[in-house]
């Protein structure tokens, strides 16, 4: 009621649950362009303009999401995400789009259909896979967002059922007898990943005995879950880097290589494959942190962690990425600029 002369609609009744409610909501809206806000959350000023105005110059994408700040149960910015460029071969293994900055076209859902009434989590998650099944999804890298942990976050409160929706999830997905072979050659790999992202957050948070639980439960689900060890690598550190590095759900920050040697000392008798993984996991934690002080211009801290990073895992002279930060620090972005739009010199003829 407080803001009530500023809605052009709302309503308090029972309803289904979460979904039920935002599908209500979305059915009473007008516009072209449609998006919903959990009471825990808040946009960043100009976060509707900032979207709009992307739809509107990209007519080919359905919906577009941003950065989003972490911010803690008092409202202080706390870590960032960052957005990331995804399809759907990447949103399987790994859900990068943070929900509160995500602007949907009315259009999409008329294709895909609402959230599921029957999901009580992340069905947010499976909406976003039935869009990008057939659609465009962009990343626009502003801040539009700002996500609020607690200790009664569905996503923190109920790890299990959280898993469970996940691998219902998947399951139906996987199920569509008219997915391509690349897809369906990423089903093992989606649902190991299901049970990591949650494992992992529980590590984070020190719920360690449903941590060890799921982690049981998934070696005797998927005995080969090191399959594709690189998506583990990239889970492991991102939770170290956001979840374990900040100060999330009024828990002090951790180090997060001080944190991963924990995590790992933890683990079951089992969890020997993982345990292999540690060295490239801290080194893909000097990565992100190599990328963060790139992004805030600290052109010194950034080539310290990318020394590190390349000490840990020399796979990672390979990375683009790491290699281009390296030179710009050191030559500077007008120069990088330069050499990037050089052509490169004919070579001469072999004889």
């Amino acid at each position: 009621r407080k803001y009530e002369n500023r809605l052009a609609y709302w309503v308090s009744e029972q309803d289904a649950g979460q979904a039920d409610a935002i599908n209500k909501g979305w059915r009473r809206a007008t516009g072209e362009i449609i998006a919903y806000l959990n009471s825990d959350d808040t946009y960043e000023p100009g976060a509707v303009r900032a979207a709009v105005e992307f739809l509107a110059q990209h007519p080919e994408t359905a919906m577009v999401y941003g950065h989003c700040y972490q911010i803690n149960p008092q409202g202080e910015r706390v870590g960032m995400l960052r957005a990331i460029p995804v399809n759907i071969h990447t949103l399987l293994l790994h859900n990068a789009i943070m929900q509160p900055t995500a602007f949907i076209r009315r259009r999409v859902l008329d294709h895909t259909g609402m959230l599921d009434v029957e999901l009580g989590h992340a069905m947010d998650y499976d909406l976003w896979l039935r869009i990008a099944l057939h659609q465009r999804i962009d990343a626009l890298p502003v801040s539009l967002a700002n996500f609020r942990a607690h200790e009664e976050s569905k996503s923190v409160a109920k790890p299990f059922v959280f898993v469970q929706d996940r691998k219902r999830i998947l399951k139906r997905f996987f199920a569509n007898p008219q997915l391509p072979p690349s897809l369906r050659a990423l089903e093992h790999q989606a649902l190991v990943n299901s049970f990591l992202t949650t494992i992992l957050g529980c590590f984070a948070l020190d719920q360690l005995d449903a941590g060890k639980e799921l982690w049981n439960q998934m070696t005797v689900e998927y005995p080969d879950y090191m399959t594709q060890s690189e998506s583990i690598i990239e889970f492991a550190a991102n939770i170290a880097v956001h979840n374990v590095g900040a100060p999330w759900l009024n828990r002090a920050a951790q180090d997060p290589i001080q944190w991963l040697k924990t995590f790992m000392s933890a683990l079951p008798p089992n969890a020997y494959a993982m345990r292999k993984l540690e060295p490239r996991i801290i080194a893909r934690i000097h990565t992100i942190r190599a990328f963060e002080a790139y992004w805030a211009k600290n052109c010194t801290i950034a080539r310290i962690e990318i020394l590190r990073a390349w000490r840990r895992d020399p796979q990672l002279l390979k990375n683009r990425g790491l290699v281009s930060i390296w030179i710009e620090t050191l030559v500077g972005a007008d120069v990088m600029q330069l050499l990037r739009r050089r052509p490169l010199a004919a070579q001469p003829p072999t004889q």
